[in-house]
């Protein structure tokens, strides 16, 4: 996650090397988490119900940062910071990412388009990925 140091770096009681490395390890994990869900339960059950449970993810994330008022991604604001509650759902998030959108979307890439067609669509992820590299500090600030 770019620049996770940044955005968790107000939470206060958990250090932000803490955090990003939980993400990491959520990450990794999850990879293998979504997997076994790949094999069992099948694609479109995956991208249905798991993408269903992460959009209210999202929207707990919201009600708890706006509701608390502490969500601020800079460390000019001692005064606010991260809920435990916001972090945990953030890892959530990410967890069930790798269980559904992160590997299947590439499945579905190399199963339907041709080879040049995927070619084009990864450079267009890292674009987009430079893109938001380029940009979030300048949101930061």
């Amino acid at each position: 996650m770019f620049y996770s140091n940044t955005i968790f770096s107000s939470l206060g009681d958990i250090s932000p090397d803490m955090i990003t490395f939980l993400v990491g390890v959520v990450n990794f994990l999850g990879t293998f988490g979504g997997l076994y869900l790949l094999f069992n339960f099948g694609r479109r059950t995956i991208m249905l119900y798991v993408g269903s449970v992460m959009a209210l993810v999202l929207v707990m994330v919201g009600y708890t940062s706006l509701k608390n008022a502490h969500f601020v991604v800079t460390p000019e604001s001692p005064d606010n910071h991260w809920t435990i509650p916001s972090l945990i759902l953030v890892l959530l998030f990410i967890a069930l990412f790798e269980f559904s959108s992160g590997p299947i979307t590439w499945l579905y890439m190399a199963e339907i388009m041709q080879d040049k067609s995927v070619s084009i669509a990864t450079v267009l992820n890292w674009l987009v990925n430079l893109l938001i590299s380029l940009i979030t500090p300048n949101l930061i600030k």
